[in-house]
């Protein structure tokens, strides 16, 4: 407690002297340290704090304007193992007193703690942002990503160092995105009958329209909605792999032709297998089973609106209970979603472990 009061006091006085501190004491020569990053869009300052995110080096954080973390940081010495024992050589008269006053064990135990409570300085300080030129060229690459991504297929960036005072700078980025692409024409090839005929049910959903700017982000969310309802409608060996999209951009303008590919299954006999609904056949449940009964036999078996109810011991459930709380029935499409809702009403029943 006392050691913690001290370091609470030590931050305390660091506050209020750090107006007088050396934000660019540990800097080298020529390295610059990072003041502020400031990113434009066609010429036009933007605060748009997602864009900002994207930068791979950001300035030493700041408190009431300083960078509180960065003083505390510089307080600490480089080499402090090594640097205390060598002082302590350097000066026999306080190595002679210390010895005299404690034992070995103890004289080292007050160079450990003076080299610990160095680390800790540096642990809760922040060390300085030191401009790296091959950041700040990832950083462009991932600024004008986040444009391509959203249709500015023709986007570029570059940036400028303002120099300040000693040893520091701040960070100009420069996006120039041009005109957006629009799609302009969608098509779709899906082998499966089955398949293409769910796609057409539930075209109307889908995030890809003709006319609106291009997104990837509307082709991954359009792929996660065709597995979801594929899924849920009966394509039990269905994977988000097999939706692809191909995109267009020869006929010239900013529009983008966008083509829907779906094909068959890939069967492990390395043949094409077509997708189809399937339905379930049985429904088997097996009410107390576990690793010990797994090679065991079934001491009692029941049958109820089409579900078959296995116990290696006599049934302890009522067969409506357990029914009604499956939503897998026999002879009825397959579907992920009752699968989930089959494992959470099992689970809430609570008395079922698996």
């Amino acid at each position: 407690m006392h050691q913690f009061s001290v370091k609470i006091t030590f931050i305390t006085i660091v506050c209020i002297l750090f107006s007088d501190c050396n934000a660019v004491k540990k800097v080298q020569e020529g390295e610059l340290l990072l003041t502020e990053n400031i990113v434009y869009i066609n010429g036009e300052k933007t605060k748009d704090r997602k864009l900002y995110n994207y930068l791979l080096q950001q300035p030493n954080k700041k408190l009431l304007g300083q960078p509180v973390k960065l003083h505390i940081y510089n307080l600490a010495r480089e080499n402090a193992d090594s640097l205390y024992v060598v002082k302590l050589e350097q000066r026999p008269l306080k190595k002679k007193r210390l010895r005299s006053l404690l034992s070995e064990k103890q004289v080292n135990r007050y160079v450990e703690r003076k080299y610990n409570f160095n680390e800790w300085i540096k642990k809760t300080g922040e060390a300085p942002s030191v401009i790296q030129e091959n950041k700040i060229k990832k950083s462009k690459k991932r600024l004008e990503g986040y444009f391509w991504n959203r249709g500015w297929f023709n986007v570029s960036s570059n940036h400028e160092l303002v120099h300040g005072d000693s040893l520091q700078a701040s960070v100009n980025y420069f996006v120039t995105t041009k005109t957006p692409y629009k799609v302009d024409s969608f098509e779709t090839n899906i082998a499966s009958k089955d398949a293409d005929s769910i796609y057409e049910i539930y075209r109307k959903e889908s995030t890809v329209m003709v006319g609106k700017q291009y997104n990837t982000f509307d082709l991954e969310e359009e792929r996660n909605r065709i597995t979801d309802n594929f899924r849920n409608h009966g394509l039990f060996y269905f994977e988000r792999d097999y939706v692809k999209f191909d995109a267009d951009t020869i006929g010239g303008g900013e529009h983008v032709g966008l083509r829907l590919t779906i094909a068959n299954r890939s069967a492990n006999t390395g043949d094409k297998e077509v997708f189809k609904v399937r339905k379930i056949s049985r429904v088997r449940i097996f009410t107390d089973s576990n690793l010990r009964s797994k090679f065991g036999k079934i001491a009692d078996t029941t049958l109820y609106k089409g579900f078959e109810l296995y116990s290696y011991d006599k049934l302890r459930y009522e067969p409506k209970a357990i029914a009604n709380a499956v939503f897998l029935t026999p002879n009825s499409v397959y579907s992920d979603i009752h699968r989930t809702q089959t494992y959470n009403s099992i689970s809430n029943l609570g008395v079922f472990k698996y």
